[in-house]
């Protein structure tokens, strides 16, 4: 659900497209590519993108925190991170 929603917002609100990434090793973590170019380099390239984005949440007792990574595929390198940290309390909904 929050995909397809992605999706559109990105689409109608920049130049870039939305690309699923088949050749990602769901094993790995965002800081295996953060502190290893070549993985974000080979992922980009086989799925012939010039960026890619990786996220990450972490949920605590007491905080939320979702960081977004870009990376350029050209040198595999990371060009950018926003981290977003709540302080209010959050509970799981079911």
């Amino acid at each position: 659900m929050l995909r397809p929603k992605f999706r559109e917002t990105l689409k109608g609100a920049h130049r870039f497209d939305f690309r699923e990434v088949k050749d990602a090793d769901l094993h790995r973590s965002l800081a295996d590519y953060e502190e290893n170019s070549a993985l974000a380099k080979k992922i980009g390239t086989s799925s012939k993108t010039e960026a890619l984005v990786g996220a990450r949440i972490n949920k605590t007792a007491n905080e939320i925190t979702l960081s977004v990574d870009i990376f350029l595929v050209a040198d595999g390198q990371m060009i950018g991170q926003e981290s977003l940290v709540t302080s209010e309390r959050w509970a799981l909904r079911r």
